[in-house]
């Protein structure tokens, strides 16, 4: 009997566990402020309360669990890098949520890991003649 309840704790354990998986996503906004939130609010459940000027946006993120919301690389001086954010959602399937936001001319899922293995965030690359801040074509 003892067996039995050991299983059915790990398996209730591993089905929570499975189900607090996020997924992140980078945005790309059509300029440069369109995705920045006017007001940004750790909540005590561990997800961000985001206020944005445009109804859209309020909308969808008012509405989803948000756990990371912010510029994917906040370091970079180039114009397109500044453009891109990332956000970390719970559901697997809102790529074609975010899509369709007034704001978002682009959005893909970030992939395994990304910028966590490099262990730092990407600036910006210099081309071969060395001029700094200048993106790889």
């Amino acid at each position: 009997m003892k067996n039995i309840t050991a299983i059915l704790i790990l398996t209730l354990i591993g089905f929570n566990v499975s189900a607090q998986v996020r997924h992140s996503y980078y945005m790309l906004g059509v300029d440069e402020t369109c995705l920045v939130p006017t007001q940004k609010t750790l909540q005590e459940n561990g997800t961000y309360a985001l206020q944005f000027a445009d109804n859209n946006l309020q909308n969808y993120f008012s509405n989803t669990p948000v756990y990371g919301y912010g510029q994917a690389f906040p370091t970079s001086e180039n114009a397109f890098l500044k453009r891109v954010w990332r956000v970390d959602l719970a559901n697997e399937f809102a790529l074609w949520d975010l899509l369709p936001l007034n704001g978002v001319e682009y959005a893909e899922p970030t992939g395994n890991g990304d910028t966590e293995l490099l262990g730092h965030t990407p600036n910006d690359y210099a081309t071969l003649t060395g001029s700094p801040s200048m993106s790889l074509s």
